[in-house]
């Protein structure tokens, strides 16, 4: 088989971190041979670190269609739609409120939290 779009429901529930994070880096690389993947989730973990496009559904209407990283910004989006954005996220954005020049377009997990808190800091890795 090689479909045009491939559309996953919860495809991570379930799953240990090791399984998760397969299947992801599956999806990745049938995203990259051309083939679009649609994935419904409510772990917006999954939305940061691996989608291009967010779409906000409430009662089957679409509410917000954008990227995550604007997603994610949009703090008063995130309280009215009761979304609980990425915890390493919402401590990047911490960290920027306070001054920080951390460039929230990096953040996609804690491995790359980490390598912006150092680039921030000087620090060559």
């Amino acid at each position: 088989m090689n479909p045009d779009v491939l559309v996953l429901d919860e495809p991570t529930v379930g799953l240990d971190v090791a399984g998760e994070e397969n299947l992801l880096n599956l999806l990745k690389d049938i995203s990259s041979s051309g083939t679009s993947i649609i994935i419904a989730t409510h772990d917006m973990d999954v939305v940061l670190g691996y989608a291009k496009k967010a779409i906000v559904l409430d009662k089957g209407m679409v509410i917000k269609e954008t990227t995550p990283l604007e997603l994610f910004q949009d703090e008063s989006f995130i309280k009215l739609s009761s979304l609980e954005p990425p915890k390493v996220f919402s401590f990047a954005l911490k960290l920027k409120k306070r001054g920080m020049d951390i460039n929230l377009a990096n953040i996609k997990d804690t491995e790359s939290l980490a390598d912006e808190i150092l680039r921030c800091k000087g620090v060559k890795r």
